[in-house]
């Protein structure tokens, strides 16, 4: 295909497809979905704009070698944590750690499969003086070169960045 598309439906792309638009412009006015092929996985490749003036749900990695702008709000998901123990999943982004019961320990991901990863863990409770929230690097990670931090005082709260090696307090 050459030229420019425009599409006022939605879109769906199964299987193996190939649109090549190189310097033209593509729009989807409704939705577009692409589905995972059997041979080679799901990619959607833009080499250029991509302007989404909806909804936009990546379900997987998405990888941007570019600026990212927002016209919107950034939505992470939220964990709710009251189990004395938790470990992070590839799906957190904000911790929301209630401690009235009992302390709780939260241990971090490995830093090397999460180089840019930003977590955000408060204390919702307001109890962390009495039961303090630990966070723990993996293994022997640290956080700010140390082997834990810990949150102690009522709603206190912190935000993490990865570098591949070691997590850092923002």
């Amino acid at each position: 295909m050459s030229g420019s598309l425009t599409q006022e439906g939605d879109v769906d792309l199964s299987g193996s497809v190939s649109l090549a638009l190189p310097g033209q412009a593509a729009a989807v006015r409704g939705g577009l979905t692409v589905v995972e092929d059997s041979l080679f996985s799901s990619m959607l490749q833009i080499d250029g704009t991509l302007d989404c003036n909806s909804t936009s749900d990546f379900q997987g990695n998405a990888n941007f070698q570019a600026k990212v702008t927002f016209n919107g709000a950034q939505v992470g998901n939220v964990t709710s944590v009251t189990s004395a123990t938790y470990t992070i999943v590839a799906t957190d982004y904000f911790i929301a750690a209630n401690s009235t019961s009992n302390a709780i320990t939260i241990t971090l991901p490995a830093a090397s499969s999460h180089s840019g990863r930003v977590l955000k863990i408060k204390d919702i409770g307001g109890n962390a003086d009495s039961n303090n929230i630990t966070i723990d690097g993996n293994s022997s990670e640290t956080i700010d070169g140390a082997a834990s931090i810990v949150l102690e005082s009522p709603h206190a709260g912190v935000t993490l960045l990865c570098n591949g090696t070691s997590w850092f307090v923002l």
